[in-house]
């Protein structure tokens, strides 16, 4: 819930940067559905939720079974050790605020050196964060992991083809796809809108969950998805009108 109405602050952040470093004035239209794409958030990860008899059993085995075996403790563990969540989930919405900054300023300027044209730079730059962000993955599995090297090993040499299969796939569609799509976003949305749009994220989620996990979906969440998506869409629905009608008033001239 804290990261989901943290995630919902990317747009004001990124206007703060845009702000200072590059002069921009802030919208503000931009940071009042922002504060609405938030309050609309809030509504919906407070919204009550429905336990099925199964799931409470399995919530008290899992406790019990924490009780017992407790998790080994790992190197993050002590780095975050009192620090608030929310202060975890607020930095993360500022690092994702930056992301979406300089992804944005980046394809802005283009290749510099000239080599690179049209969309192949933005497939470069798409593929160069595919690969750093599964490097680090990889890096931090091992540095951040309770099992040694030789276990992690073993455990993927036992991962059957459609196994392997599945991973591709959740690979290429969930991180590689979305990262291809954004950058070519980049061209026709400015950040500030791009991350109002980003915050309908907590939203998809839990539709996929009702589609597909059969998951409980009651008035709430339908009254604060119904906000979430009126203000995280509405600004670039109105910035698409006004170039619309500037680009008719040009005719018409």
């Amino acid at each position: 819930s804290t990261c989901s109405v943290a995630a919902a602050s990317t747009g004001v952040i990124v206007q703060g940067l845009e702000f200072v470093f590059d002069g921009k004035p802030i919208s503000p239209r931009v940071a009042l559905f922002s504060a609405g794409t938030i309050a609309g958030i809030a509504l919906f990860v407070t919204a009550p939720v429905v336990v099925t008899p199964g799931s409470a059993v399995q919530s008290i085995l899992d406790r019990i079974f924490s009780f017992l075996v407790p998790a080994p403790k790992l190197p993050h563990d002590a780095i975050f050790a009192g620090v608030p969540g929310e202060a975890i989930a607020l930095a993360g919405a500022v690092f994702f605020a930056c992301h979406v900054w300089r992804c944005n300023r980046i394809i802005s300027n283009g290749d510099s050196s000239g080599r690179l044209a049209g969309s192949d730079f933005e497939l470069a730059i798409a593929t160069a964060q595919s690969l750093l962000a599964a490097l680090l993955c990889a890096v931090f599995t091992l540095v951040d992991s309770p099992y040694a090297l030789g276990k992690q090993l073993d455990v993927l040499n036992r991962l059957d083809a459609n196994t392997w299969l599945e991973i591709f796939a959740c690979g290429a569609v969930c991180t590689a796809a979305p990262a291809v799509l954004e950058l070519f976003a980049f061209r026709v949305v400015n950040p500030a809108l791009s991350s109002l749009i980003y915050c309908t994220i907590p939203l998809w989620g839990t539709v996929l969950g009702v589609i597909f996990l059969r998951e409980p979906f009651g008035l709430q969440e339908v009254v604060s998805g119904i906000i979430i998506l009126v203000c995280s869409l509405t600004p670039s629905l109105l910035d698409i009108l006004s170039v619309k009608a500037s680009e008719e008033a040009e005719k018409d001239a």
